[in-house]
């Protein structure tokens, strides 16, 4: 498809993805990253601690995103599929694995679609088509989020279970708060992928404004102002600090959305550990996030060096 779609900017062909792209999860919301982690935000007990980035840690970190940017290069092409899969079409009814399958295969093809054609296809194609890969990445959520919550009790047994195999953990008061820690943990990092899967498929400086507009049209989400601001820390040269403290505004007025303020230093660090990102914003980020950025420079400098 996307062969196809790159020889002949078919509009009608990407209008029926668009159209087959919005019966995907449409049974849900698009996640907003608000009342959906409620019960995460309770399972909170301490207070964040600190982040301290060492030199050793700024070095693994570099040769893991290598070693992904490969991985995500052999796979730009999707794979095959057999012959059991090959005539599967999406409905409700097929178990979540499947559906979120065809889901991440459509970001997959619109994404190349508004990445390939940034100065072919109109102005307003082209916003539909980031809003709907937004909107379909965090329908996906929204549904990760729902059966987490509706199993919360079984997916704490099974993680306790886990962390009892792997641990030495006598008080049942430890368990249960190294358990809680260990679900958010999981959570977290799902969460965190999604909205990285979302922002690799469509990111790109030359669409610019394509994402302001999607921005301007979908203003009272937060998790949309979490993709757009993942698109400009993987994408873009500049270090997008005013947003970053726009989205912490936004944390912190809220109750202060704690599962939202660990997505948000997750996606930060992830950016200061490949590059420096000058004095002043690193301190600021490090004033903002709790993030001991101390050594960065000097592990840079090693870096480059070697």
């Amino acid at each position: 498809m996307i062969f196809y779609l790159y020889f002949t900017h078919d509009v009608a062909t990407i209008e029926h993805i668009l159209s087959n792209a919005k019966m995907i999860y449409g049974g849900y919301t698009v996640c907003a990253l608000e009342g959906e982690v409620e019960f995460l935000n309770r399972l909170y007990l301490a207070p964040a601690k600190p982040i301290l980035i060492a030199e050793e840690d700024i070095y693994v970190h570099r040769e893991r995103h290598s070693e992904q940017i490969d991985e995500e290069e052999l796979n730009a092409t999707p794979e095959p599929m057999d012959d059991r899969n090959r005539d599967v079409a999406y409905n409700e009814d097929l178990d979540h694995l499947k559906k979120m399958n065809i889901a991440f295969k459509t970001l997959q093809v619109l994404g190349q679609v508004l990445r390939n054609f940034p100065n072919v296809l109109r102005a307003g194609l082209k916003t539909r088509v980031a809003q709907e890969c937004y909107s379909l990445g965090l329908r996906v959520l929204s549904a990760l989020l729902a059966i987490s919550e509706a199993n919360v009790e079984t997916l704490r047994e099974y993680l306790a279970t886990l962390l009892k195999e792997q641990r030495r953990i006598e008080l049942d008061s430890e368990l249960a708060s190294d358990t809680d820690t260990f679900m958010i943990r999981v959570i977290t990092g799902c969460t965190y992928s999604i909205i990285r899967r979302v922002s690799g498929a469509v990111g790109s400086e030359e669409l610019a404004e394509t994402y302001r507009n999607v921005l301007r049209s979908e203003e009272a989400k937060r998790s949309v102002a979490f993709i757009d601001l993942s698109i400009k820390l993987d994408h873009f040269q500049a270090f997008p600090m005013n947003e970053i403290e726009q989205i912490y505004k936004y944390v912190e007025k809220n109750r202060f959305n704690r599962f939202c303020y660990g997505i948000l230093r997750e996606l930060v660090v992830n950016r200061l550990v490949q590059e420096d990102v000058g004095h002043e914003d690193r301190r600021r980020v490090g004033h903002l996030l709790l993030v001991d950025i101390g050594e960065i420079t000097e592990g840079i400098k090693f870096l480059k060096s070697t």
